[in-house]
């Protein structure tokens, strides 16, 4: 994937971030991470929105395919459902 300041890259232990320094490889944790079950809990008991919510799993959706269509292509896909993350 192309991005603003560099190029990300599948590796055998994660990620290859290739940026203005070179390659940086980020490992990717395996193992399941239950965070998300609990922040959609705690959404409906405090009666707020959940984040990620629909707009931000439809924007990933939208990176996922992306991703394949550029490598079947070999060409960069535009984006256009891409929402600012909450802070």
């Amino acid at each position: 994937m192309s991005c603003e300041r560099g190029d990300i890259r599948q590796s055998p232990r994660g990620l290859y971030v290739y940026d203005d320094e070179g390659r940086t490889d980020v490992p990717c944790d395996t193992d399941y991470n239950w965070e998300g079950l609990h922040e959609l809990c705690a959404a409906i008991r405090e009666g707020r929105a959940p984040f990620p919510d629909a707009h931000w799993g439809m924007a990933t959706v939208e990176v996922c395919l992306a991703i394949m269509q550029s490598s079947r292509e070999r060409q960069e896909v535009t984006l256009s459902r891409q929402v600012p993350c909450p802070l």
